[in-house]
């Protein structure tokens, strides 16, 4: 089997890095690569003022959507969440807590809907109430003029 002549060029070279170390100064550059790997290097992080906290809020509460606002202060998603939760601001679309879990049980077992409750609880649908309440072990009564 015969080398083409670049690869030859690369397995002597090759083979000359194994015998004395890294090589020399008269090693073809385009021979072996060059990855240019920092060692321990980090991301820069970026910190938010409190006026940027402030507008990150007012943002997120007028309907922004924590992608959106990721991408405008150039930081990460979970870091907008971190922010909006130390701001006190319950995100929207989150898993409903134990307590609310328990207030949607006493709701709908005083004849409340679905619907109806995740309005009251905020931030949730029915059908995320209606999990919920099955994973409690709540039966879920038929919906008015449905026949099962």
């Amino acid at each position: 089997m015969e080398l083409s002549q670049d690869y030859s060029n690369l397995w002597s070279t090759l083979l000359d890095r194994s015998r004395w170390g890294s090589g020399n100064a008269s090693t073809p550059a385009n021979t072996a690569p060059n990855y240019n790997l920092k060692q321990g290097s980090r991301q820069q992080q970026k910190r938010l003022s409190s006026g940027e906290i402030v507008t990150l809020v007012a943002r997120y509460e007028a309907g922004a959507t924590v992608y959106e606002l990721a991408e405008a202060f150039g930081i990460h998603r979970h870091t907008v969440a971190q922010r909006l939760r130390e701001a006190g601001v319950k995100l929207r679309r989150t898993a409903p807590t134990d307590d609310e879990i328990t207030e949607m049980v006493q709701r709908y077992e005083s004849g409340q809907s679905l619907a109806r409750i995740a309005e009251t609880i905020g931030g949730t649908t029915a059908n995320t109430v209606k999990r919920c309440l099955l994973e409690r072990g709540v039966a879920i009564r038929p919906r008015p003029g449905w026949s099962r």
